[in-house]
């Protein structure tokens, strides 16, 4: 290869690998709106739509000759065969830890991913790196070792991903087959098993073809009946188990919100800030301000200054209830984890309105019933961890 070819195959190489990080880091907000569909639905279904793109793919480059060659050596046929199942299994993970809520630990498996090719590129392929370069994976591996130190807990899913890819990437760099040819023939090795899930999950009733009575694709399917909640990780039922906190509370307005059109607002009306028209209506309206609910509720009132009002939004030096409550969350002990005392109890309020109401439940066909032991540790004392625990699901 002589010299101008070189930094120009060197130059595509880093733009298609920008290119396919790029594609990474949006496939999340695809695969979570398939969030009711099975992971190894989707990766089989990836499999078999992938096959007839990358016929088309061979057509076009005229490569099925490449095929035949790559297919008529057993070396070949054996490393794309052991390929396509690391291939395979890091898709599955993937999409698993996406649809599972896990994203954040995909994608830590991924940033740790071109350590680990650096890795096996130097030991491995024996490929020679400088002192400078050995600075930077040295760097890269102090910081890469904080972040583990703070993901332990799925930190498997990490480490799975990364180890499958880079072997992955290791055996596609040393097989004789380029990318497309070595992809068709992974996928074809694959497509018996995907086929073969398909079926069998539509034997059994699943959705996997379309629209189906109801059912479909698209993540707006009825749940499956075999589908449970793991409690353990969003609540503390199990001492032994650390439960994720809740997402926190996002207390900021959507930008759109801030400036409604002119279709929405129509000229010369120059309030164009949805907050501020709820603030205006709610006061002509005589809405109670956030310290007159407060009072009401006899919660600790939370004055203007503690609220970061430095001005009077035209409540007679209150504030308007719906900043209340969201300012109220966003300050400590709340710190964005759990409303306060106002906005909490008016969401309880409305619950324990609704079971009020509801014939079947315990409120209505009995008014003055308070959960007491066995059901309750102790009087006056239940968490939603004891209802749990009580129904036999915890």
């Amino acid at each position: 290869m002589n010299g101008a070819a070189q930094p120009d195959r060197k130059g595509r190489g880093f733009a298609l690998g920008l290119l396919a990080y790029a594609l990474w880091g949006v496939l999340p907000i695809y695969f979570k709106l398939l969030g009711g569909v099975h992971a190894i639905d989707i990766v089989a279904h990836r499999i078999l739509w992938s096959l007839p793109f990358l016929a088309l793919l061979l057509a076009l480059s005229r490569q099925w000759q490449d095929i035949r060659a790559a297919l008529g050596q057993r070396r070949t046929l054996a490393t794309l065969g052991l390929t396509a199942i690391l291939i395979g299994g890091n898709w599955l993970l993937y999409v698993h830890a996406v649809t599972s809520a896990h994203i954040l630990a995909a994608s830590f498996g991924y940033y740790l991913n071109p350590l680990a090719n650096v890795l096996l590129g130097r030991f491995v392929l024996h490929e020679r790196l400088s002192r400078l370069q050995w600075v930077a994976v040295a760097i890269a591996g102090a910081g890469i070792s904080v972040l583990a130190a703070g993901a332990l807990g799925q930190l498997w899913i990490s480490l799975t991903l990364c180890v499958s890819f880079a072997l992955y990437g290791l055996l596609r760099k040393v097989v004789a087959a380029d990318a497309v040819v070595g992809l068709s023939i992974e996928t074809g090795l694959l497509l018996l098993i995907a086929i073969a899930w398909l079926a069998w999950r539509g034997s059994s009733g699943a959705p996997v073809f379309g629209p189906d009575g109801g059912f479909n694709l698209n993540g707006g399917r009825p749940i499956p009946p075999d589908l449970v909640i793991e409690w353990k990780n969003i609540l503390p039922v199990d001492p032994g188990f650390p439960a994720r906190k809740p997402r926190k509370i996002d207390t900021r307005l959507s930008l759109p919100l801030t400036a409604l059109p002119s279709s929405v607002v129509p000229p010369p009306d120059p309030t164009i800030h949805l907050a501020v028209r709820n603030s205006m209506r709610g006061k002509h309206v005589g809405l109670a301000s956030g310290q007159q609910v407060a009072r009401a509720m006899r919660a600790p009132v939370l004055t203007n200054a503690t609220l970061g009002l430095s001005n009077d939004p035209g409540w007679a030096g209150e504030a308007p209830l719906w900043y209340y409550i969201l300012k109220e969350a966003e300050l400590p002990p709340n710190n964005v984890e759990r409303l306060g005392a106002v906005g909490g109890r008016i969401v309880a309020e409305v619950l324990v309105g609704v079971l009020q109401r509801d014939p079947n439940s315990y409120l209505y066909l009995d008014p003055a019933w308070k959960p007491a032991p066995p059901i309750a540790p102790a009087i006056g004392q239940f968490t939603f961890v004891d209802l749990l625990r009580f129904a036999g699901a915890a």
